[in-house]
């Protein structure tokens, strides 16, 4: 899903806000002011998550996603706080029929085909398995794991290569993909799973399939 124009609602709005604490400061005029702001991003922001709940709701009956707590992911870097803050990922799984929360611990770092937890990945980017050998793009395989979960499926290599590995076009053997170099790691998500995109169109005010 392309959530750029919810994003924009909440940046505009923040630089609104900002812009009239700046001017006006503590004034009444500026309290006004900054009500009428934040409920005009309620509102705006609202209409994008209902259209954006509505159309994940539409791809599948169930549809899972991770059980994330913001306020625990924030840190020192205001800009990183700032981003997570306007994701709104809790207010568009809570407007989605079917929606199944999955826990989100050891989801990065458990090995979607064996289950061997890389306990030492120090910010990586690529999980490497060191029992079945599996190397993956960390979040590919979060994403395996969430619905292995989902799915209330264990961690079984026979299932693994049976059921996942049919579905991947990831760039590691085990991924099933023909490599472009040597040494080549698996490819992004994109890459990999091929995801159906849809971008909103503000002319239309809704949101459409966008060509892969």
């Amino acid at each position: 899903m392309d959530t750029r124009a919810l994003t924009t609602v909440r940046i505009s709005s923040f630089e609104k806000r900002r812009s009239v604490q700046r001017k006006l400061g503590g004034l009444k005029r500026g309290r006004r002011l900054l009500a009428k702001c934040s409920r005009r991003e309620r509102n705006r922001a609202r209409k994008h998550v209902i259209e954006i709940a509505r159309v994940i709701g539409s791809l599948a009956e169930v549809n899972g996603f991770e059980g994330l707590r913001p306020r625990r992911m924030l840190r020192r870097s205001r800009a990183r706080n700032r981003g997570i803050t306007r994701a709104d990922w809790r207010s568009i799984a809570g407007r989605v029929e079917g929606a199944v929360e999955v826990p989100p611990r050891h989801t990065s770092d458990a090995c979607s085909r064996c289950g061997w937890e890389n306990r030492d990945l120090r910010g990586s980017a690529v999980l490497r398995c060191e029992r079945c050998g599996l190397t993956m793009d960390r979040q590919l395989n979060a994403a395996i794991n969430l619905h292995l979960r989902m799915e209330g499926v264990p961690h079984r290599r026979e299932r693994w290569d049976e059921n996942v590995l049919p579905s991947l076009v990831g760039g590691h053997p085990l991924t099933g993909a023909e490599r472009r170099g040597p040494d080549e790691l698996a490819r992004g998500l994109y890459d990999a799973v091929k995801p159906k995109l849809y971008a909103y169109d503000r002319h239309a005010d809704a949101y459409l399939r966008a060509p892969t």
